[in-house]
């Protein structure tokens, strides 16, 4: 048989032959890549758009998070004083840059501000009549839940986006009475600046829309409006407490690859073979470059980000973690590579983390979840940091692990457990207040029932503190209450409470009592600690107290029940000569 000669068959075909097929080998290669590289540059801007929307929710979510504990506050005590306001909202601040100030708006009149210098033109306004504020005003009434508002020109100058709160207080009756607003102006400037999209090295035109949260059903209130009409724009949805934004975007002139396809189908001659090579090489390598400068780019903002980054493999197995990881926590970074997860973990968040990461693991649509965990670090102390993660995924669409940040939030969760004490806890004392009072007698009660125990109630009236606070001022008054206070503490078990109820009210709860002597004890040890003087700077002062006994059950089963007959008692106690205590009811029983 006659073997077929490659060779001998192609040498007969004329050279422009020999050219066209070599230009359309060239043009079709070409072309091939140039799509890859363009699908691999879009992905990188899907991925980049990504990081804005992100950018943006936990700017939002930050601010949303920051203010719960001032709104908590207010809502428990129905008002807050200018200084404490102040103090409180100084704190908030130092830890969150695109928040411009904080206000409360009683009836919504704004009437706080902080800071106030450079904000005062947002004093006295009403937000509700207001031109532009005041739909979404109307809206958070309507619904009774937040809402975000804007952007908008603000009175004290600048554009904002407003992070607005109802605020219901609790009234005697267990209704909810509306109080006003609180407000947090979001710069918007610096919003766009902490996003990423109001940069100099943005790669992409972005465009927004959605006023007060409404999406795309809202006005464009930035970029070029035409974006929303490109049949290639990328759209991405930012989630704005109850609405949100739509976010579009499309590349930058300059920054898309430049077809050279279109340049090899024209140069179908032998003569330009060379030049068409020697440009498709020049393509391959500018792409290559462009593609290895992202790569690079992305690689340096993760390794200089402040926030922890990090990615697992399917089987939670740490596979990368950036050099933030070292400085928050202080363990090495190879140290943790290859370990489990939720081993970064504090030992009691294991099972809630477990069940999270296994159900983002099984969740193939990519759906990014945000949750608080407690993170260890080296020298045996615990932070607490804010987990956002979503799945990555092969080509094929499995999931092959998962990638995420931790940012620390210890400061805020500080800055909450402080308001929460101060919510429940009398200013001047330290005591708990009555409406941590109200929980606390409620546990007891559950547990008197469950164990068929008795408890007593000593509502309490100091005698002879007003002629203190005349004659040496409220000052040395305050003194001499906090170590009232003091006293009171020291004559109980660590079981029982003492709280301050108002003024120089006191109200003492004996839990499990034997009987009936097991309060008079009591009372009789807090009348002696009361009678020592009290000495402050150069000032010697004496005062008694009153005490009026209520039994549970005999006198009441509900807290106001026994909190009215000990008040009861204690009139009784006073008109016969105070300084003495007496059992509600019961007038045979008065020891002075």
């Amino acid at each position: 048989m006659k073997r077929f000669n490659l060779l001998r068959f192609i040498r007969p075909l004329s050279p422009p032959i020999v050219g066209i097929v070599t230009g359309l080998f060239f043009f079709v290669a070409a072309a091939l890549y140039d799509s890859q590289a363009l699908k691999q540059e879009r992905a990188l801007h899907v991925e980049k758009l990504s990081e804005m929307r992100a950018q943006l929710e936990g700017a939002f979510n930050g601010a949303i998070n920051l203010t719960a504990g001032l709104v908590a506050f207010v809502s428990t005590t129905g008002d807050i004083e200018h200084a404490l306001f102040e103090a409180i909202s100084a704190q908030l601040l130092e830890q969150d840059t695109v928040i411009r100030n904080i206000t409360l708006a009683p009836d919504n009149i704004i009437r706080y501000v902080y800071p106030l210098e450079g904000n005062e033109a947002a004093l006295g306004l009403d937000i509700l009549n207001h031109p532009q504020q005041g739909a979404a005003t109307r809206r958070v009434m309507e619904t009774g839940q937040p809402v975000l508002a804007g952007p908008h020109h603000l009175a004290q100058g600048g554009m904002g986006v407003i992070h607005r709160v109802p605020v219901f207080v609790t009234e005697s009756d267990g209704s909810d009475r509306y109080w006003g607003l609180m407000s947090t102006p979001i710069d918007f400037e610096q919003l766009l600046q902490f996003a990423g999209i109001d940069g100099a090295d943005n790669p992409l035109n972005i465009a927004l829309r959605g006023v007060d949260g409404m999406g795309k059903e809202g006005a464009i209130f930035y970029g070029d409006p035409t974006i929303f009409n490109d049949p290639a724009v990328i759209y991405s949805q930012v989630k704005v407490l109850n609405g949100e934004w739509q976010i579009a975007a499309r590349p930058t002139a300059g920054s898309t690859g430049k077809h050279l396809w279109l340049v090899m189908l024209l140069q179908t001659t032998g003569v330009l073979l060379a030049l068409i090579s020697t440009l498709f090489v020049w393509y391959i390598g500018r792409q290559t470059y462009r593609l290895e400068s992202s790569e690079r780019l992305y690689r340096e903002l993760s390794e200089h980000i402040k926030d922890v980054v990090f990615q697992t493999d399917n089987k939670r197995r740490i596979t990368y973690l950036n050099p933030a990881f070292q400085s928050l926590t202080g363990f090495t970074i190879k140290s943790r590579l290859g370990r489990d997860w939720i081993e970064l973990l504090h030992p009691d968040e294991h099972p809630r983390a477990q069940e999270r990461c296994f159900a983002l693991i099984r969740n193939t649509d990519s759906t990014p979840y945000m949750e608080e965990f407690r993170i260890g670090c080296a020298d045996s102390t615990f932070l607490w940091v804010v987990v956002r993660a979503t799945t990555h995924q092969d080509a094929n669409g499995q999931v092959v692990g998962t990638i995420g940040t931790m940012i620390d939030i210890t400061s805020r969760k500080a800055s909450e457990d402080l308001i929460r004490h101060m919510a429940e806890h009398d200013s001047l004392t330290g005591l708990p207040n009555r409406t941590q009072f109200y929980d606390r007698f409620n546990v007891a009660d559950l547990k008197a029932r469950r164990n068929h125990q008795r408890m007593a109630l000593l509502y309490m009236d100091l005698d002879g503190f007003k002629p203190i606070n005349d004659q040496y001022g409220h000052t040395t008054g305050d003194e001499v209450l906090k170590i009232v206070a003091g006293r009171f503490r020291s004559e109980i078990r660590g079981s029982d409470s003492v709280v301050r109820i108002g003024g120089d009210e006191f109200v003492i709860l004996l839990e499990n009592i034997a009987s009936e002597e097991d309060a008079s004890v009591v009372a009789d040890k807090v009348i002696q600690a009361i009678r020592a003087p009290i000495e402050y700077q150069d000032k010697v002062c004496e005062i008694g107290v009153s005490i009026g006994i209520a039994l549970y059950p005999e006198h009441g089963t509900s807290l106001d029940k026994l909190m009215i007959a000990g008040d009861a008692a204690m009139y009784q106690a006073k008109a016969s000569g105070k300084s003495s205590w007496r059992f509600y009811e019961v007038e045979s029983k008065v020891k002075t």
